[in-house]
């Protein structure tokens, strides 16, 4: 297995096929924001490879994981803004795997946050159930949990953190969620559409 940059073309293909699949339409920036935030800089992708022709050529297509990525250009902090794996090679352990390269991904950054879905902020016990199961899936592969949250265009997340070194306070974490949700959104849509609770 590789982990390699992915270039816009590919980024945009992952974005219009397996994206698409694989996160609620609440959840998808439009692929215009993301080459906005692309030209700026701030904005990257890589993606798990199989390198193994045999076995690439067996299965038919050797991206095996996927993760899209903001960077804040003062701190040099990151949010995963998306990661998955392509619905036919789910459950194979390849999501792991692409965390597993996090401390290449984020090189001398402080930190790399995420969100998730929040799981107490939903009426719905299968949809309670699938937001559980991927906090698990972070939390059992070293990401950690912290108290901050948000709220982005009606979507209600918990923030988790990994670091290289020692996990970063409480106040460093929110400190961290508003210089990439600055580096994100125009200042216009806080208080409206962004919120950081």
């Amino acid at each position: 297995m590789q982990i390699r940059k992915l270039t816009m073309d590919q980024m945009e293909s992952i974005y219009q096929t397996d994206m698409q699949e694989a996160f609620p339409p609440a959840e998808l920036k439009p692929w215009k924001r993301i080459c906005q935030m692309a030209e700026r800089g701030v904005y990257t992708g890589y993606g798990l490879y199989e390198e193994d022709p045999l076995k690439a050529q067996k299965l038919g297509r050797n991206l095996r994981a996927y993760g899209f990525f903001v960077r804040c250009p003062g701190t040099g902090d990151l949010l995963l803004d998306y990661l998955s794996v392509p619905k036919s090679y789910r459950g194979e352990g390849y999501g792991s795997q692409f965390l597993s390269y996090l401390p290449d991904l984020i090189g001398d950054s402080r930190c790399l946050l995420f969100e998730i879905e929040d799981p107490d902020c939903t009426d719905d016990p299968d949809v309670r159930k699938t937001r559980l199961k991927r906090q698990h899936f972070y939390l059992k592969n070293g990401i950690r949990a912290t108290n901050a949250r948000s709220q982005v265009f009606g979507v209600d997340y918990r923030i988790l953190q990994y670091t290289p070194d020692q996990p970063l306070s409480e106040a460093e974490v929110m400190t961290a969620l508003t210089e990439v949700y600055h580096t994100m959104f125009p200042e216009v849509w806080f208080g409206k559409q962004v919120y950081i609770l």
